[in-house]
């Protein structure tokens, strides 16, 4: 494949930031087993949440440059990955609906594209609906070019190491509403200070360890009558 993966009048595609402000269903797919499955094993037992919004790749518009998700984070290496990238797909993925291209081997070995802004050697991540692509941040890869006239979205929920900052902040992002239906898990997850329960605090997974912790569970309880009231000033 040429250089015509980016045209320099080309327009990107779209992207919608910070989801779980953004309705139930997004705080519904933290609650994933898939998550509880992977993340611990991949990235340590204190993961959170570096972001997660929405990749929208319209018709006629084009790929964006070879990248990967770790390059401005330090040390550049690819001993080990600083991030895990949970691509969700809505609907069917084609490499006609624009499907993000790979190249397979590039998070540990020496392999990379050959110009930044072509994609010969790369593989399109194909699936149908439903499915959910994990993708390594040392990974070499790109949206891909949309030439149908489907319009592909994507949900991306990348996750990282408990030392990272992440990418969005969301004890100042997240509305009052949305924080009150937080369970303790995803105020860990999220980055927020978790509530002490029998004399014990914990933060980010191992928030996890709560009996009864929700995950797999649908729309996290509204229930806030633990939340702390603030007294002079003081929480």
């Amino acid at each position: 494949m040429d250089g015509s993966h980016v045209h320099a009048d080309d327009q990107p595609n779209q992207r919608v930031w910070s989801l779980p402000n953004k309705g139930d269903e997004f705080l519904d797919l933290l609650n994933h087993p898939l998550i509880d499955a992977i993340m611990p094993w991949f990235l340590g037992n204190a993961f959170k949440l570096h972001s997660m919004g929405a990749n929208i790749a319209r018709p006629a518009k084009s790929g964006i440059y070879m990248h990967r998700d770790q390059m401005g984070l330090t040390p550049e290496t690819i001993d080990h990955a600083y991030l895990l990238n949970a691509m969700w797909y809505l609907v069917d993925v084609t490499e006609e609906r624009g499907a993000t291209r790979m190249y397979p081997g590039s998070h540990n070995k020496n392999v990379a594209p050959p110009v930044i802004n072509q994609v010969g050697g790369s593989v399109p991540a194909a699936a149908p609906a439903g499915t959910c692509v994990l993708l390594d941040s040392r990974t070499w890869h790109s949206t891909g070019v949309n030439t149908s006239d489907t319009t592909r979205p994507i949900i991306l929920s990348a996750f990282c190491r408990f030392f990272l900052q992440a990418m969005e902040n969301y004890p100042e992002l997240m509305n009052a509403e949305t924080k009150a239906k937080l369970s303790d898990r995803q105020l860990g997850l999220l980055g927020f200070r978790v509530p002490v329960r029998d004399g014990k605090r914990a933060q980010a997974y191992t928030a996890y360890n709560y009996p009864g912790a929700d995950f797999g569970k649908s729309r996290a309880s509204a229930d806030i009558a633990w939340l702390p009231s603030k007294t002079n000033g003081k929480s």
